[in-house]
């Protein structure tokens, strides 16, 4: 979480772990999409991915959703 908040485009990092079950949701809020792209490629992120999915149940699950930028001006100021 730190090396993604660090990177220019990362607006919000936020973990979030499901009630009684062992998943957690990881929300990332980028500038825009291909700053978030780009974050993929870091080695960081890839480490995170390679450590992680030795210790999935399930094949992890990612969804994109674009937010309005009016969203976040108006929620986050």
């Amino acid at each position: 979480m730190e090396c993604a908040c660090a990177q220019t485009g990362c607006l919000h990092v936020a973990v979030q772990r499901l009630a009684k079950e062992s998943r957690f949701i990881l929300y990332e809020f980028w500038e825009h999409n291909h700053v978030w792209k780009n974050h993929l490629q870091t080695n960081y992120s890839k480490s995170f991915q390679r450590g992680n999915v030795d210790f999935l149940e399930t094949p992890e699950l990612m969804t994109t959703m674009l937010v309005p930028a009016s969203w976040w001006v108006l929620n986050n100021n």
